[in-house]
């Protein structure tokens, strides 16, 4: 049986959106499509710009099926870890940015590409603090 996961909220996804669809660091055209049709999500606005393609597609998907499964397995597709082998600053601080937003929800995507519930953050500074912490390893 497929649990069904909560909704993201609109601001929470609009965010999510304009991350992956940032003109500098975000993904081509063409990815966007291959990304959606690989997590089963219809491309209904493919002629909008990336971020609010991204939107009305994620928005859609959600609105149809009331949960965030096939968008969370979008997400992951997109910062899956063997994409980012060479790139493993970008990988971190894309991660970083949808986590931020994912903690509203109570989601983080662990570095391994895998989900995790955590506590639902309800302020900002939350979020930033735990989504930035510093893990020192200290050798035996």
């Amino acid at each position: 049986m497929v649990i069904k996961r909560k909704c993201l909220p609109p601001n929470v996804l609009e965010m999510i959106c304009n991350i992956l669809g940032d003109t500098n660091h975000g993904l081509t055209g063409t990815e966007i499509h291959r990304f959606l049709i690989n997590a089963n999500i219809e491309d209904v606005d493919s002629s909008n710009t990336k971020r609010f393609r991204l939107y009305n597609a994620l928005i859609n998907e959600q609105n149809k099926n009331k949960c965030s499964n096939q968008i969370l397995i979008f997400i992951g597709s997109v910062l899956a870890p063997s994409r980012y082998v060479d790139k493993i600053e970008e990988f971190e601080n894309l991660r970083k940015a949808i986590n931020q937003q994912l903690a509203f929800v109570g989601y983080e995507l662990k570095e391994d590409g895998q989900y995790r519930e955590i506590k639902a953050a309800k302020f900002s500074n939350i979020v930033r603090r735990n989504c930035c912490r510093i893990t020192i390893f200290i050798p035996y």
